[in-house]
C-alpha cells in the first residue's frame, strides 16, 4: 500500500523544522537526553520530502540550523558579555549572525536532500544519512566550526560510538540520521520495498550497540611502575582575563597541586626511579619560554629538583623570530626542552583575528587571548622512547591530529584545555564529548587535562574515568603504558575520511546530471 500525501502547510513546515531543532538541541549536554539524536530529525526529513520548492527546504534547513546550533551553542555569548564587555543584547545579536552563517550547512543539506528526492522520488529518502554526512564534513573543512556535529551526542555511549574506527564521527552521524531517514521513509510511503529498506536500516541501527556491548571489555593497565608513566594532572582554577601579576597565587597552587601528587606516587610506588609527568593544562599564565629566562629556569629547577618531566601550555618564538606559536612543551627532569608542539587549528578571534586587512573595522578586534601564528607540524613529545600525540583545547574537533601522530607511533594522547572564558555553560561537557571520538577513532587512551575541568582519563574504548568537576581545584594520577613496540592503526587512522569523501562522491552522483539520466531511463 502506498500512502499518499500532500505538502503541509508552510506554517507546519516551519513548526516541523523548529520541532527538529528543538529536539536536537536536548540531544547534547547539559540536556543529555542522546537517545533523541536517533529520532529528532524525522520532523525535518517529513517537511523536506513534501515541499516542493527547493527554496524553501533552503529556508527550512536554515531554521532548523539557527535552533540546533544557537541552541547547544549559545554559551559563546558569555566571554562576550563578561570579557568583552558587550550589552548582552548584542553579543546575542552577534552570536546569532555567527550561527546563522554556520547554518548555511544544514541549509545546504536540506535544499540537496529535497531536490534529490523530488527527482528520484520519495524512495531517495534512505540517501539523507550520506548527504548530511557529506555536508557536515564540508561544515568542518570550509568552516572550520565542526563543533556537535551529530555523532558527538553519542559520544558517552562507548556501545555506539565505536564505528568511529572506519569511519570517524561522520559515520556515527551517518548511523544516527539513518534511524531518522528509515522511520521517515515508513510514514511517506509503505511498500515492499520502502519496508524492506527500512527494515534492514533499523536493524543496523540496533545492531551497532548490541555488537558494541559483546565487543567492549574493560581495559586493565600494567601494574609494574616500571612499565607506566605516572601522570600528575594538576587542575588549578586559575582565573581568565586577569593581569598576569594577579596569577601568582593560582600559579603557586598548580605548583602545590603538582607537589602533592608527585609526593603521593613516591609514597605508593616507594620508588625514586619511577617515570612522572606533570602535566599542567592550558591556562592564563603567560609562559613565554623563549623570550624570558626567568620562566626557564623556574622550570629547569623544579624539573631537576623533583626529577620529573613538565608539561606545559606556553609562547614559544616561531622559527623567523617574527610571530608566537600557542604550544606544548615538555621540559626533562633534566631541565633541558625536549619536545614541543605547536598548535596547528587556532581558535577564531581567540586566538587570531579572521579576515584581518578584508574587511573593514576588522583590524580594530583583537583576539581574546593574543594573536598567534598557526604551525603546520604534527608533532609529538617523547619520555624514555614512548611517544605522545599533544593537542591544545579547540583542536579536540580536528581529527586530523590525532590520526596523524597516531600513525608517527603515538601510542596515547594528551589535550590540554582551559573553557574557564565561558564559565559554568554546557561547553565543558561537549568539548568532552568530541576528546572521547578522538580516543575511540584511533584505538588510543587519551588524558584530558584542564584549568577549569573537565578534567579525565579516557580509554581506547571511549569510557571515561576519574573526571573532575567543573571550576574545583583537582588532583589526580594516572597512567600511560610503556609501549615499545607499534600499535596497530585503525583502519580510520590508516586511511582517514575515506567513508566521508564517499559520502560527497555519493551525493554528488545524484545531484549533477547522472540522476537526470536514470530518472529518464526510468520512464
Amino acid at each position: 500500500m502506498t500512502n499518499a500525501f500532500n505538502q503541509p502547510p508552510i506554517l507546519v513546515s516551519i513548526l516541523l523544522a523548529l520541532l527538529s531543532g528543538i529536539l536536537t538541541v536536548f540531544s547534547f549536554p547539559n540536556f543529555g537526553f542522546s537517545f533523541l539524536t536517533w529520532f529528532s530529525l524525522i520532523p525535518l526529513l517529513y517537511a523536506l520530502s513534501t515541499v516542493q520548492k527547493t527554496i524553501f527546504a533552503f529556508l527550512l534547513g536554515e531554521l532548523f540550523g539557527i535552533v540546533y546550533f544557537y541552541g547547544t551553542c549559545y554559551w559563546i555569548t558569555y566571554s562576550m558579555i563578561n570579557y568583552g564587555e558587550l550589552p548582552v543584547l548584542i553579543a546575542h545579536l552577534l552570536a546569532l549572525i555567527l550561527v546563522a552563517i554556520v547554518s548555511l550547512f544544514p541549509a545546504i543539506f536540506s535544499a540537496s536532500f529535497n531536490y534529490i528526492v523530488r527527482k528520484l522520488g520519495i524512495e531517495a529518502l534512505i540517501f539523507a544519512p550520506i548527504i548530511w554526512s557529506a555536508v557536515e564534513y564540508l561544515r568542518l573543512h570550509v568552516s572550520g566550526v565542526g563543533w556537535n556535529a551529530l555523532g558527538y551526542s553519542q559520544s558517552f555511549s562507548p556501545s555506539i560510538i565505536w564505528p568511529s574506527r572506519f569511519g570517524g564521527v561522520f559515520l556515527i552521524s551517518t548511523l544516527v540520521v539513518l534511524s531518522s531517514a528509515a522511520i521517515t521513509l515508513l510514514i511517506c510511503k509503505r511498500t515492499r520495498l520502502t519496508i524492506l529498506v527500512s527494515s534492514i536500516s533499523l536493524l543496523v541501527c540496533l545492531a551497532v550497540p548490541i555488537i558494541g556491548k559483546i565487543y567492549i571489555k574493560e581495559v586493565a593497565l600494567e601494574k609494574d611502575s616500571k612499565s607506566l608513566i605516572n601522570v600528575v594532572a594538576a587542575q588549578a582554577l586559575a582565573p581568565v582575563n586577569v593581569p598576569q601579576e594577579e596569577l601568582s597565587e593560582s600559579l603557586s597552587r598548580q605548583i602545590d597541586l603538582s607537589l602533592q601528587g608527585i609526593t603521593k606516587l613516591r609514597d605508593l610506588k616507594n620508588s625514586e626511579s619511577q617515570t612522572i609527568l606533570v602535566a599542567w593544562p592550558e591556562a592564563p599564565f603567560n609562559f613565554a619560554y623563549d623570550s624570558d629566562s626567568d620562566w626557564k629556569n623556574i622550570f629547569r629547577e623544579f624539573t631537576q629538583k623533583h626529577k620529573v618531566y613538565l608539561l606545559f601550555n606556553g609562547e614559544a618564538e616561531t622559527e623567523n623570530a617574527k610571530g608566537q606559536y600557542n604550544s606544548v612543551m615538555l621540559i626533562s627532569p633534566e631541565g633541558d626542552r625536549v619536545g614541543q608542539y605547536n598548535k596547528i587549528h587556532l581558535l577564531p578571534f581567540g586566538e587570531y583575528v579572521p579576515m584581518r586587512g578584508y574587511l573593514p573595522l576588522i583590524d580594530r578586534i583583537p583576539a581574546l587571548a593574543g594573536d598567534y601564528t598557526p604551525a603546520n607540524n604534527y608533532s609529538t613529545v617523547e619520555i624514555e622512547g614512548i611517544k605522545i600525540g599533544v593537542f591544545i583545547c579547540f583542536e579536540s574537533v580536528f581529527p586530523d591530529i590525532t590520526r596523524e601522530t597516531a600513525r608517527s607511533g603515538a601510542t596515547a594522547f594528551i589535550n590540554v584545555a582551559n573553557d574557564g572564558w565561558f564559565g559554568k555553560t554546557p561547553i565543558s561537557r561537549q568539548h568532552l564529548a568530541h576528546v572521547v571520538m578522538r580516543a575511540v577513532e584511533t584505538n588510543r587512551p587519551l588524558l584530558r587535562v584542564t584549568n577549569v575541568g573537565i578534567s579525565a582519563y579516557i580509554d581506547q574504548n571511549g569510557q571515561i574515568k576519574d573526571e573532575t568537576p567543573v571550576f574545583e581545584t583537582a588532583l589526580r594520577l594516572w597512567q600511560i603504558e610503556k609501549v615499545k613496540e607499534k600499535l596497530p592503526l585503525t583502519f580510520y587512522t590508516r586511511f582517514g575520511d575515506v567513508f566521508a569523501f564517499a559520502c560527497i562522491l555519493i551525493t554528488l552522483l545524484l545531484i549533477l546530471p547522472a540522476s537526470k539520466i536514470f530518472v529518464r531511463r526510468k520512464a
